[in-house]
């Protein structure tokens, strides 16, 4: 479980910790299916594909 408050908003009041939350869960979401996604394809994404830019 992933709970917002865990992780700390310098600079961002009380108040407005709501808005943020879900860019911080959506973040951490995302590197971890990245890391999943890398893992399973055993494609590095920090190498570049680029579609159609060379004959397969």
């Amino acid at each position: 479980m992933i709970d917002p408050r865990d992780y700390p908003l310098n600079g961002i009041d009380e108040a407005f910790r709501w808005i943020m939350a879900p860019c911080v869960v959506s973040t951490l979401l995302v590197d971890r299916l990245a890391a999943h996604f890398e893992h399973y394809t055993g494609h590095d994404l920090n190498i570049r594909r680029y579609y159609r830019q060379f004959d397969y």
